[in-house]
């Protein structure tokens, strides 16, 4: 009988290049969450039905700085899956025991979104009256399941194609090596073909804009809750599941070739490297035309004479990079995935064993900390920047707006934000401690 993975025999440790991603994603996320409390520079953002230009050079660059964190997650997601699974399995755990470990923990941040975003009070939020919000804890915790279900049948495949694959030597000697690896190719390779149909599918399945809060009369809930973004009936539909899978695809596929092709930091930081250079030329091929994989450009004004290609995207720099976020187009993903790999290549750059005060801050700093308890720093920045905003309202009446909310400026910002990120190392530190005395299925490993 074929052993699915040879790999599972053995717990493996973590990677500490994923956990230092992950890690930055949480920074990079938690200004956009933090401004929502903070100041008034919340606003419109990029989506298929509606595209305006930011105010000011500052806000968008503010923005940008963000759109790295939701593709990341859903990478580092599937990455995760495949190596949880590799790690449940040296443990003993069976495929029945790992579903139903993904489903519980799937539906509890479906659970926790809801409960997040449900609208208790029948208040409006901007300007809808909607029951609750999509919002990525809703896309990760659906994708998280399916990308479980989809990793475990890859594995099946993989032991089949093992057994059919399978040679023998003039000696009768069975070549099992030569079909693990041929199978293992082949096993990513369907991964990937997956990976790039739903991103494809993003562009193909949008409807074209403008249009009001993304609102089409005669569209069912089912199309918000899967794959449009924008207001239904019941929802405010943020981060359809849907949307995301496909870069989640892409996480299980390479984590895959991690484990397949086992590499040193140094080469996997040159692999990570190549990534982005090639994620970053394909966004060239997709964003220098202006055509397909851009959603809706007719959401830009037309574009000045003598536009290269008559392409509204090359009016200015800030055109030409904001792209759709809301569904990820293909500009998004690619621009944004070359961002994750060039990171990652220089976390696996990072000298963990090095005697530097900077280099260990760097290795077993905040970063890391965030990374290993990600889902715990989501949760608690959220009530750590609202109750800043309600302190300083209270000490500093200054600080508020004519409306009564507080507006800091950027200098006070920052301030606050990087206050807030220190008050999160400590909990993150204190909670990883918590968490890692517990056992591997203790539900506080879910956090």
């Amino acid at each position: 009988m074929v052993n699915i993975d040879r790999t599972f025999q053995a717990r493996p440790p973590r990677v500490v290049a994923l956990d230092l991603l992950r890690g930055m994603l949480m920074v990079l996320e938690s200004i956009d969450h933090a401004k929502m409390f903070l100041t008034t520079w919340f606003g419109p953002h990029e989506t298929w039905y509606e595209l305006k230009p930011y105010s000011s050079t500052a806000l968008f660059l503010i923005r940008l700085a963000t759109h790295p964190c939701a593709p990341g997650f859903a990478f580092l997601m599937g990455i995760g899956i495949v190596y949880f699974i590799r790690s449940r399995k040296g443990l003993g755990w069976t495929d029945r025991q790992l579903v139903w470990h993904f489903f519980v923990r799937g539906l509890l941040l479906v659970i926790i979104n809801m409960l997040l975003t449900w609208n208790w009070f029948k208040r409006e939020f901007l300007g809808m009256k909607v029951l609750f919000i999509s919002t990525v804890l809703f896309a990760l915790g659906i994708n998280f399941f399916i990308g479980a279900l989809v990793s475990l049948l890859a594995n099946r495949f993989y032991a089949y194609l093992v057994r059919k694959l399978t040679t023998h030597s003039k000696n009768g000697v069975p070549l099992i090596e030569v079909a693990e690896r041929r199978a293992a190719k082949i096993r990513i390779t369907v991964l990937l073909v997956l990976a790039a149909t739903f991103c494809v599918s993003n562009v193909l399945l949008m409807p074209d804009g403008p249009v009001l809060n993304g609102r089409i009369e005669g569209y069912g809930e089912w199309r918000y809750l899967l794959y449009l973004p924008g207001e239904s009936n019941t929802l405010f539909s943020m981060y359809p599941p849907m949307n995301w899978f496909g870069l989640s695809l892409y996480g299980i596929a390479f984590g895959y070739i991690l484990i397949k092709d086992k590499r040193d930091s140094k080469s996997n930081a040159r692999f990570n490297m190549v990534l982005s250079l090639a994620f970053f030329f394909a966004f060239l091929l997709v964003r220098i035309p202006g055509g397909f994989g851009n959603i809706n450009p007719s959401l830009l004004p037309p574009a000045p004479p003598g536009t290269l290609f008559n392409n509204p995207f090359l009016a200015n720099t800030q055109t030409f990079f904001n792209t759709i976020k809301y569904a990820p187009d293909l500009a998004f993903s690619t621009l944004f995935m070359s961002v994750n790999h060039f990171l990652l290549a220089l976390f696996y750059l990072v000298p963990i064993d090095s005697p530097s005060a900077f280099v260990q801050f760097i290795a077993e700093g905040p970063l890391l900390d965030y990374g290993r308890s990600s889902f715990f720093f989501f949760i608690v920045h959220h009530l750590v920047y609202l109750l800043s905003s309600v302190a300083i309202g209270l000490w500093w009446p200054g600080a508020k707006n004519s409306e009564g909310k507080v507006a800091l400026g950027y200098t006070g910002f920052f301030i606050v934000w990087i206050l807030g990120l220190v008050i999160m190392w400590r909990l993150c530190r204190w909670y990883a401690k918590f968490k890692a005395s517990k056992g591997p299925d203790s539900i506080f490993r879910f956090f």
